[in-house]
C-alpha cells in the first residue's frame, strides 16, 4: 500500500451532449492539443457521450462526458487489476463536473 498522500490523477467534466459529437470533439483535441499538448485516446471516445483527453503520463487526463440530466450516479463498478482492486462511481449535479468516487482495495500479498 503506497505510503505518499493521494495526488489527484484526472479530472471529470460534464457538458451538453452536443459539444462531444465529431465537430464539437475535433474543436475541443485541436485547440488543447495545440495549447497544452493533450492529446484524444481514440479508444475511449464515443459520440456524444465521452472524449478522453490524455496530458503528461498516461495516468493522467481529463474525461469529458457529455450529460444532461440535474443528478446522475452511475453504478459501482471494480476493476480488478490483480495487485490492486479500484472500486469506483460517479456522481454529477447541476455543475459541468463530474466527481469519480474510488476506494482501492490492496489484497492480502
Amino acid at each position: 500500500m503506497p505510503d505518499s498522500p493521494p495526488r489527484l490523477n484526472h479530472v471529470a467534466l460534464s457538458l451538453p451532449s452536443e459539444a462531444l459529437q465529431p465537430a464539437g470533439r475535433a474543436e475541443i483535441v485541436d485547440f488543447y492539443g495545440g495549447v497544452f499538448g493533450w492529446t484524444e485516446y481514440p479508444q475511449l471516445t464515443e459520440d456524444g457521450r465521452r472524449l478522453v483527453l490524455g496530458l503528461a503520463t498516461y495516468d493522467q487526463f481529463v474525461f469529458l462526458v457529455g450529460d444532461d440530466d440535474r443528478i446522475h450516479l452511475d453504478d459501482h463498478t471494480v476493476d480488478d487489476q490483480e495487485v490492486v482492486k479500484i472500486h469506483s462511481f460517479y456522481v454529477h449535479h447541476l455543475l459541468p463536473l463530474t466527481v469519480e468516487v474510488q476506494w482501492w482495495e490492496w489484497p492480502a500479498r
